[in-house]
């Protein structure tokens, strides 16, 4: 829930918003960091440190809540990263929040199978891409050597070859050969 709410909220914001929703997606926004915050924490509590960054899925739980608590500090004490230089940096903390749908992925276990499915089988997609590329550029170098000249042009489209391409348009413009 709180995972949908929050990319709900991400994903409806505009840089043309109205103080009244840029405040209410403010409070999404803190209410979310702050169970994400509790969350994070009683797993630590309950797991321990080291057990609890056993799993990479946990990782990506802690990186997400430890890159929103500069944002939570600063929306928490009330301070604004525009009207106070030493907080400007803060805001770039923000765009990992677009990282927070992953966390669904880590409570679904039909995801992580079809995730797990699909890395396994970026290897073999890879050796496809590569014999294609590969074919791909073949056929280029060929297709280079077999009508890499032929298609140059005279500006005047009535001359066919490149001897008869000499002289002077009836509106006054040159005509010549372009390859």
């Amino acid at each position: 829930c709180c995972i949908l709410c929050s990319s709900i909220a991400l994903a409806a914001q505009r840089p043309s918003q109205s103080p009244l929703e840029q405040e209410i997606f403010g409070y999404v926004n803190l209410a979310v960091n702050y169970i994400f915050l509790c969350e994070c924490v009683l797993k630590i509590t309950g797991m321990g440190f080291f057990k609890y960054l056993r799993s990479k899925w946990n990782q990506l739980d802690f990186f997400l809540v430890v890159t929103s608590l500069p944002d939570l500090i600063v929306d928490t004490l009330g301070l604004d990263g525009s009207a106070l230089k030493a907080f400007q940096f803060i805001k770039v903390f923000r765009i990992f929040r677009a990282l927070r749908p992953l966390r669904v992925i880590s409570r679904a276990k039909g995801l992580k199978i079809v995730l797990g499915t699909v890395a396994r089988a970026v290897g073999p997609v890879m050796n496809t891409v590569a014999i294609a590329m590969a074919v791909f550029f073949v056929f280029g170098i060929m297709a280079v050597q077999l009508i890499g000249n032929t298609t140059s042009y005279c500006t005047n489209l009535f001359i066919l070859t490149k001897e008869d391409c000499v002289g002077v348009n009836e509106d006054g413009s040159i005509i010549e050969w372009r390859n």
